[in-house]
Formats: C-alpha cells, sequence, structure tokens
C-alpha cells in the first residue's frame, strides 16, 4: 500500500474522473473516505495526524494492491483493491477512533464499492475538490414532470418522437469502428464474436500493426492490450494521443495496478477492462465512446 500526500489532490482528481465516468472499470476496488472534522482547527500544514493514520493503514493494507491520498483540509482516501468490507470497516473505525484519542480530531468514515457506487463517490469528490474539477467529469441533468404537465405534454411528446424517429432514417447515422489491438487470438476471436452487431470491428496483433490500422482505419474507441509482443500498450497509447487526441482508447489488462492505471489515465486512457472480460463491458464503452 502506498502513501502519497505530495500533490494528492491532482493525481487522485484523475483517477476520481475516471471513476465517475466508468465504474464498471473498477470492478473489485472500493474506497475508504476519512472526513476529519477542521471547524474548530486550522488546516495549514499540520500533519500531525499522518504518522497515526499511516501507522493503522498498514498494519491493514500493508501487501495490498492501492494507494492512501494525504488530501488538502485533511481528506483521507484509501483506494484499495480486493479487501473485503468488514476489514475496511474495522480499518476505519480503529482509525477514526486513533485520530481523536491521539490528535483530538473528530472524523467520520464512508466506505464505497467503486463499480456499484462510483458515481456517487465521484460527486462527492469533485463537489469538494475546487480547481481539482476536471471538465469532462459531468453529470446529466433531467427534467421531472408533474403529472399535469405529463398529461398536457403527452401529445407533443409523441410528436416529438414520431419526428426524430423521422430524421434518425433519412440521417446516414454513424456506426462506431472498433479496433482490437491484442496478440491472443482467442481473445481476438471472443471480442469478434461479442461486438459483432454493434459495431464495425478490425484487429491488429502487434503494436506496429496498430499503428497502420489507427492511420488507414481511423478507429472511434480502440481495445489497446497492456502486453504486446513487440512493443508496449503504452507506448502505443502515447502514439495514439500524439496523433488523434480525441481517439477513445480503453486499455485491457489480466493485472491492472493502481501505478499503471494512474499512468495511462494521465496519457489519455479513457477506461479499463480486466481480463476475462464481460461483453457488457465492451458495448457501454462501444456505446458510449467515439
Amino acid at each position: 500500500m502506498q502513501i502519497q500526500s505530495i500533490n494528492a489532490d491532482a493525481e487522485l482528481a484523475v483517477i476520481v474522473s475516471s471513476i465517475g465516468q466508468t465504474p464498471q472499470s473498477w470492478r473489485g476496488w472500493s474506497c475508504v473516505h476519512v472526513a476529519m472534522d477542521t471547524e474548530d482547527q486550522p488546516v495549514g500544514q499540520d500533519l500531525g495526524y499522518y504518522v497515526w493514520a499511516q501507522s493503522v493503514l498498514e498494519s491493514y493494507l500493508k501487501d495490498i494492491e492501492g494507494r492512501a491520498f494525504f488530501c488538502n483540509a485533511r481528506q483521507i482516501h484509501v483506494i484499495c483493491k480486493g479487501v473485503p468490507l468488514d476489514v475496511l470497516e474495522q480499518m476505519a473505525g480503529q482509525l477514526c477512533d486513533l485520530l481523536l484519542e491521539a490528535d483530538s480530531l473528530l472524523a467520520h468514515y464512508a466506505i464505497y464499492d467503486l463499480e456499484a457506487d462510483g458515481e456517487q463517490y465521484a460527486e462527492m469528490f469533485f463537489e469538494h475538490a475546487g480547481n481539482f474539477a476536471p471538465q469532462r467529469f459531468e453529470t446529466l441533468s433531467v427534467k421531472v414532470l408533474d403529472s399535469q404537465s405529463f398529461v398536457a405534454d403527452k401529445a407533443d411528446l409523441f410528436e416529438r418522437a414520431t419526428s426524430l424517429s423521422a430524421c434518425c432514417e433519412k440521417l446516414n447515422v454513424h456506426t462506431k469502428k472498433v479496433l482490437l489491438v491484442e496478440d491472443d487470438p482467442v481473445t481476438r476471436w471472443m471480442v469478434r464474436k461479442s461486438l459483432k452487431d454493434a459495431c464495425e470491428f478490425a484487429t491488429a496483433p502487434t503494436a506496429h500493426q496498430a499503428f497502420a490500422m489507427l492511420q488507414s482505419y481511423q478507429p472511434d474507441i480502440v481495445f489497446l492490450d497492456i502486453d504486446l509482443p513487440d512493443m508496449s500498450g503504452q507506448e502505443v497509447l502515447e502514439w495514439a494521443m500524439r496523433n488523434d487526441p480525441g481517439i477513445c482508447v480503453v486499455m485491457f489488462s489480466a493485472n491492472s495496478t493502481l501505478d499503471y492505471m494512474t499512468e495511462t489515465l494521465n496519457t489519455g486512457a479513457k477506461g479499463f477492462i480486466s481480463k476475462p472480460f464481460v461483453r457488457d463491458d465492451l458495448l457501454r464503452y462501444v456505446r458510449a465512446g467515439g
């Protein structure tokens, strides 16, 4: 378990943006959020609580994949993978008790399953993130009609739907073009079978073939394996971002670490899919990306 206090807010904001947009990529990951009451004490540069918190985190999560972010305003975010909920609850409870006893800091905690609660966690984080909130993280606003408005607007709604359907028939709607960069033939076959009715589809088994396909095929979405025979997926991602910054690249990996995920997110990747993949995960990116 790594612990980060320098530039923690900015680093965490990149990760949380990905969690909020594609929580399905974070299956098996959790976040423990500990917030300390700072109303009665100025925050300043005081990190006295750091030693106490670090000792608790290391005792519970020493060999666990993840990272603890000690952010401004005495906020601790612990993002970790594969830790049972009861262990996280015990750790967070002891951490809050220790902070109160050792530093007289009143603290409370919340635990998020990042696949199920990722959007909720991201909204909470960016509500208090200030300048770290990225423009690309957006929530949809929904207009709620009362019963009288619904009755009054019923005919208009039907008219709009009919008009929209007619427009769609006239338009040449763009079909998403997907490129899978993957050296394993079985995975290529499985992905092709999963997406055959949802998009145009092409494959490249090596990085060098991927470069050629990115230029000639011009895909909307790229599913990119991290381990290729001639070059790393990170290098392919960097090349793709230099040549087409708007492309949607989703990383394929059997063993994603938080360091690797952060590096690729900073480079421009939109998300991750763990192997073995789930068909619905592929389809979510195809429907939303590009």
